[in-house]
């Protein structure tokens, strides 16, 4: 079974078999950006950039397409899901909340990230504990 995972747009998610939390830029296998959604209902699409050693690959994924990062490892585009957010109002007394507070909606890919046990999976702004 795999990983879900959903990430907004210009998130980060990195994967290898030797990630080190506190370097993840010199440790990774795999760097998988979400660069960009393409809202559309009949056929959403997703660009990921996938950096690994030997370069950077760009690729557009449509809903239920799959990109195989290693023999048995793969990236699936699931789809893409809506986080709504609703800012609190502006407080005169304390100076704190939005002078417009309108509800944003923020659009998000959903992905499945299939690999085996021994293959970590950590998103850019992982903190450690």
């Amino acid at each position: 079974m795999a990983l879900r995972i959903t990430r907004s747009v210009d998130t980060i998610v990195y994967g290898g078999f030797k990630l080190e939390l506190e370097d993840l830029e010199k440790s990774y296998d795999h760097r998988v950006w979400v660069r960009k959604l393409v809202i559309n209902e009949d056929d959403p699409r997703v660009v990921l950039n996938i950096t690994d050693k030997a370069g950077v690959m760009e690729v557009v994924l449509s809903r239920g397409e799959s990109v195989h990062l290693l023999k048995n490892v793969a990236v699936k585009f699931n789809g893409i899901s809506e986080y709504t957010f609703e800012p609190q109002p502006y407080c005169d007394h304390c100076g704190r909340g939005d002078k417009n507070p309108v509800e944003r909606v923020y659009p998000q890919a959903r992905l499945g990230i299939d690999a085996p046990k021994k293959y970590s999976i950590l998103r850019h702004d992982a903190r450690k504990q």
